[in-house]
């Protein structure tokens, strides 16, 4: 067995066998009610534990593999906010402050543990853990990225590019990776050029969370009616981005310190650029279509420069990849090339590609990843005996779909990562786009992009194309719902609760053995009433992780949030 852990924001644990098979994987904001949760995945590790019954006297035993340096002497009191239990998820790091008196409390604590940066962080995870850990192993951040990516992708080879805010110091890296083990880095890419930065500093200025909203700004770009290229990002590098092979930015002395480079604000110089840039803009959406316009066109030249080869394969993650329009655009592209995008590809996928990467520094196998799957979290708990239900066939499930019902669906394990898989979903129908409407007012949420559809695995061509309208080859990334496509033109009106603005959808592609009872129910309302596709969204409120269990469910159910509750094949009241 081995343990991966992320410590950070969107906390996460992964347990694996020896060869790298995920056995359990799952976000601690699923157990601790926190979105994003900002700590160590004490709870999901927990519940992994519980869920493969793991003997309790074998933990120490296990190697421990945490995604990131554990020997930055600077931020001893970060590490300290994250392992404390005390602590744990009370402060936004991103877009708040720690109050007064704070930090100087957690140095004190810090200090009274005496030791190296390593020996004070695996004092305080084991103090908080309530067992030792013989062996506890860091390893680069941007390198579990770039391992998660390839070793799900099941690729032989490939070019592996890792895009994010920051980790270790690093917005993003290059690099070619074989199954063998081998690698080669192309180059590796200093926080101060970070995309996911420059991103960020647009969410922020529509008055969004960092790290939390950039997913409306992908939204909001569609409705924008002026060229992007008229509001240009350019002005702050020279010679264009190119994602740090050799950018320099356009300063002043406003921004740096000449005696001293280090001490250059690049933040500050985004947020300036930000400003100049939207004293061009004439709508609300032209920002959002700028910053969007502008990322694709750094991301895409990035990969075509790099992509020396045709057969060459293309592996993506970290956050700047849960971009699905930059992903759509990358298909676009490269339309006859295979690329893989990690499904958790932000931060709570690290750790399963911590886990891969320590494999692969230690020169071991790691296991084939054919039947790649994200149903790796907790199973469905068993339906308390005073609770009503009723087995249901697929057929009422469709005709209550067809109805205009809300219905919650409960199947098997839980999905592992940011997308609901048709596990833990919220179905509806599409045929009417007033219901984007009223179901974000029951999910108090504010959104600028449709809903999601799902389709099953012998539909999708029926109802979704490139954007010359012809068929899509490589179809792994609809799986998991990472990228965006075109619907076909004569399903646009059917389907329009799920169709964006500019023509485009993020389909789920559903397989029988993804949830058997939906893929019958889908079967029936394509067959006998043309709807080969239905509304997919994930099963939470806004501000609110995807539910977890069935009492969560339930929950949702009392208040109305949707009309009926499916947990397999019953429904529940």
């Amino acid at each position: 067995m081995i343990i991966g852990l992320t410590i950070g924001h969107d906390a996460s644990v992964s347990i694996s066998d020896s060869e790298g098979n995920i056995l359990f994987a799952a976000g601690e904001e699923r157990f601790s009610r926190i979105k994003g949760h900002m700590g160590a995945p004490y709870k999901s590790l927990e519940a992994g534990i519980n869920y493969l019954n793991l003997d309790r006297k074998n933990l120490s035993k296990i190697p421990h593999i945490v995604a990131g340096a554990l020997n930055l002497q600077d931020v001893e009191w970060f590490y300290y906010l994250l392992l404390s239990k005390d602590y744990q998820a009370k402060f936004d790091i991103f877009n708040g402050f720690l109050p007064p008196g704070l930090l100087q409390e957690i140095n004190n604590k810090m200090k009274m543990i005496n030791g190296s940066t390593e020996y004070k962080f695996k004092t305080l995870l084991e103090q908080n853990l309530g067992y030792e850990i013989e062996e506890l192993v860091s390893v680069n951040h941007h390198d579990a990225h770039a391992a998660s990516a390839f070793w799900a992708s099941n690729f032989k080879e490939s070019l592996v590019v890792t895009l994010d805010g920051s980790g270790d110091g690093e917005s993003g890296t290059l690099r070619e990776l074989k199954s063998s083990g081998e690698q080669r880095i192309l180059k590796r890419i200093p926080d101060k050029y970070s995309l996911g930065h420059l991103y960020s500093e647009v969410t922020k200025r529509y008055g969004f969370k960092e790290s939390r909203h950039e997913g409306k700004i992908t939204g909001l770009a569609a409705f924008s009616t002026t060229d992007p290229n008229t509001i240009k990002f350019d002005s702050l590098f020279k010679s264009n981005f190119y994602c740090g092979f050799s950018p320099k930015y356009r300063l002043d002395f406003r921004f740096r310190n000449p005696k001293n480079l280090k001490s250059f604000d690049s933040r500050l110089a985004m947020r300036r650029a930000v400003e100049r840039s939207e004293k061009k803009c004439l709508e609300f959406p032209d920002l959002a279509s700028s910053i969007q316009n502008y990322l694709e066109k750094s991301v895409l030249d990035l990969i075509g420069q790099l992509k020396t080869s045709k057969h060459l394969k293309i592996s993506l993650a970290g956050g700047v990849f849960s971009n699905v329009l930059l992903n759509g655009s990358i298909r676009e592209k490269f339309p006859n090339d295979e690329f893989y995008v990690f499904p958790n590809m932000g931060d709570g996928g690290l750790s399963s590609g911590a886990i891969w990467e320590y494999l692969r520094l230690n020169g071991k196998p790691i296991a084939s990843n054919a039947e790649h799957t994200m149903y790796l979290g907790t199973d469905i708990d068993v339906t308390p005996k005073n609770w009503a239900r009723i087995e249901k066939t697929p057929k009422m499930l469709a005709q209550e779909i067809l109805d205009g019902k809300i219905i919650g669906i409960m199947f098997g394990r839980m999905e592992f990562g940011p997308r609901a898989l048709c596990h833990r979903t919220i179905v509806a129908s599409p045929t009417n786009s007033s219901i984007n409407h009223s179901l974000n007012l029951r999910l108090s949420r504010t959104e600028f992009m449709p809903f999601a559809p799902v389709v099953r695995d012998v539909d999708f061509d029926k109802v979704f194309c490139d954007s010359n309208q012809k068929s899509i080859i490589n179809r792994t990334n609809y799986n998991f719902m990472t990228e965006t496509c075109f619907v076909r033109n004569e399903y646009r009106n059917k389907i329009q609760a799920v169709v964006h603005k500019d023509g485009t959808a993020r389909p789920q592609i559903l397989r029988r053995n993804d949830n058997e009872f939906l893929y019958e129910t889908m079967s029936i309302l394509s067959r006998d009433h043309d709807l080969p596709a239905i509304i997919n969204t994930s099963f939470n409120a806004h501000e609110e992780p995807i539910i977890e269990n069935i009492h969560q469910a339930k929950q949702a159910l009392d208040i109305k949030r949707i009309d009926k509750l499916y947990v397999n094949n019953y429904e529940v009241f």
